[in-house]
């Protein structure tokens, strides 16, 4: 009865549950944040092969893997491609990778590459027409298939 006859007891108990609220759910708030907004995962390896020559080799490998290139500039070293579109089976939701792809020259000649991959989902084209979600893939095989591809088309040996 002391805390209703005292607004501000009923305030200060309400403040610290909210308070309390917060804090417990702060580390998995936190981390789910990160992992929507922090960086994005990409996978890289180095080559002996000069950067136009990487660009050329990395064109043919991605179009081999089913990508189609959206944009890339051998002078920039950069290269983005996306796959074919996959649709669940009422053709309502729908998926696609985005590969982007970037070459620089290394330190002490040679190249180094990073590729980054997201996955492009919309869930439901009935209900949110043309909208949809970037998530990006961590190591995946296709990272590891990319660069594997590369290096076999540069001619040069796996590295252990």
């Amino acid at each position: 009865m002391a805390l209703i006859r005292n607004g501000r007891g009923i305030v200060r108990l309400f403040a610290g549950f909210v308070v309390l609220v917060v804090v417990a759910g702060c580390e998995t708030v936190g981390e789910r944040m990160r992992s929507k907004f922090g960086p994005v995962p990409s996978q890289s390896a180095s080559y002996a092969a000069e950067p136009e020559r990487v660009y050329e080799a990395a064109r043919t490998v991605v179009t081999q893997m089913g990508f189609r290139i959206l944009r890339g500039n051998a002078n920039r070293g950069r290269l983005e491609a996306v796959s074919s579109v996959r649709t669940d089976d009422h053709f309502r939701g729908s998926r696609q990778l985005e590969l982007k792809l970037a070459i620089e020259p290394a330190d002490g000649g040679g190249s180094s590459v990073q590729v980054i991959l997201m996955e492009l989902i919309e869930d439901d084209s009935t209900k949110t027409t043309g909208m949809g979600m970037a998530s990006p893939l961590r190591d995946t095989g296709i990272h590891q298939a990319l660069l594997r591809e590369l290096r076999q088309a540069l001619g040069e040996a796996e590295k252990s």
